[in-house]
Order: C-alpha cells, then sequence, then structure tokens
C-alpha cells in the first residue's frame, strides 16, 4: 500500500464532501422535512451510513486511479470523478 496515495485519496474525499456541504443550502433540512415520506423511509442515520460508505468507495477508486501505469487514462477518470 503506498501512503501518499492513500493520504491524496483520503484528501481528495474530504475535499468533496466539503464541496457537498458547502453547495447545499441551508433550508436544504427543512425542506427534506417537509416532504412527505413513504412508510418504510429510512432514518436520517442510515443515510449518513450511505453517504460515508459511497465515500469510502470513492476513496478506493481515486486510489486505484492513482496506482493506475497508463496516466493519461488515470487522469482523465480521476477528472471525471470529480465532475461526477
Amino acid at each position: 500500500m503506498n501512503w501518499p496515495t492513500v493520504f491524496i485519496a483520503g484528501a481528495i474525499c474530504v475535499a468533496m464532501a466539503t464541496a457537498e456541504g458547502v453547495l447545499t443550502t441551508r433550508s436544504f433540512a427543512a425542506w427534506l422535512n417537509s416532504l412527505k415520506h413513504p412508510r418504510l423511509y429510512a432514518p436520517m442515520s442510515v443515510w449518513v451510513a450511505v453517504a460515508l460508505m459511497t465515500y469510502v468507495l470513492q476513496g478506493v477508486i481515486v486510489y486505484r486511479l492513482i496506482e493506475w501505469s497508463d496516466p493519461v487514462l488515470g487522469r482523465a477518470s480521476l477528472l471525471m470523478l470529480a465532475v461526477v
């Protein structure tokens, strides 16, 4: 395992989470609570766990792309991940 690459992948995930937090308006929670939820709607703690698992998966993807031997395709894939 290449620890500098792990650090870079983690930093990219933190940056993505920070951007999501900054771009989400303060009224989002109120808007979400104003919606009529189905009976089997999962509580917010479940969605937080899903979000954390998503960031871990994205970190693994970023790590693998950085370690990939083809730098052109790896950088292009990183750019596409950042756009998404």
